[in-house]
């Protein structure tokens, strides 16, 4: 699972308005204490179930990205600029074969321990690999 994450991870980073919104603070599961804002962190909400369609192995895992930033209107450009680059997508992400990337939910989350905005938006994958 963890190289569906280091794939998209990587995918977003090559999108020129995520990486000049975030540098390369995007986060596979763990985000480094000294961390900077505005970052994203991605994770697996769940695993994936694999089966066989057309005789090829797919996956469909759920995935959560979160967005921090110290300002409301900064994190949800940033969402929107993730949403935007993923929506819809199909094709190569990394050295996996995406058939669709659908948005499954957008919400936002006060972080009520920092007091700092948080947008979550989760994302299901199809692969065949």
């Amino acid at each position: 699972m963890a190289e569906i994450k280091t794939n998209l991870r990587t995918f977003l980073l090559t999108n020129s308005v995520i990486s000049t919104l975030f540098s390369t603070r995007v986060y596979v599961d763990h985000i480094p204490p000294e961390a900077t804002l505005p970052h994203a962190r991605i994770t697996s909400i769940v695993e994936p179930y694999s089966y066989t369609m057309d005789n090829k192995p797919t996956r469909m895992p759920l995935i959560q990205i979160d967005i921090f930033d110290d300002d409301i209107v900064d994190c949800i450009t940033a969402r929107d600029a993730i949403k935007d680059a993923l929506s819809g997508y199909s094709g190569q992400m990394g050295d996996i074969q995406v058939g669709f990337v659908f948005i499954n939910d957008v919400r936002p989350q006060w972080n009520t321990d920092t007091d700092k905005p948080r947008e979550i938006l989760e994302v299901r994958i199809g692969t065949s690999d």
